[in-house]
């Protein structure tokens, strides 16, 4: 996937920050442009292996852009694969999401109607 300036580009560098903990955040729709919303990981002992996004952060986002479309995290352990967890919850919360993996620069995505769990 082209890192582009976009919003991925972001998401990158947030992965990076982050690095090796796993890093979250939201991809929302603000006045039709794509943005990426930083997030605080709440996973707290298990930042290294999982996450769960703060929840203040996400009503945040939510109460200043038009539309969550998205969930960015990061495997800093360089394995660019979707975990059973991911799956399922990207299909409960209907939304795309994103893994991206900061020491190769890569980035997947998958889609709700793609998970067959």
């Amino acid at each position: 996937m082209n890192l582009e300036k976009t919003w991925k580009k972001d998401a990158m560098k947030h992965a990076e920050q982050c690095f090796p903990e796993e890093c979250c955040g939201l991809v929302a729709k603000q006045n039709g442009k794509e943005i990426f919303w930083k997030c605080k990981n709440r996973a707290f002992d298990y930042k290294m292996t999982a996450f769960v996004i703060d929840t203040d952060d996400w009503i945040e986002c939510e109460d200043s852009v038009d539309d969550i479309i998205g969930i960015v995290h990061s495997h800093p352990n360089g394995q660019l694969e979707f975990s059973l967890a991911d799956k399922l919850s990207c299909k409960e919360l209907d939304l795309t999401f994103y893994l991206v993996e900061p020491e190769t620069d890569r980035m997947i995505k998958i889609e709700p109607n793609e998970v067959k769990c």
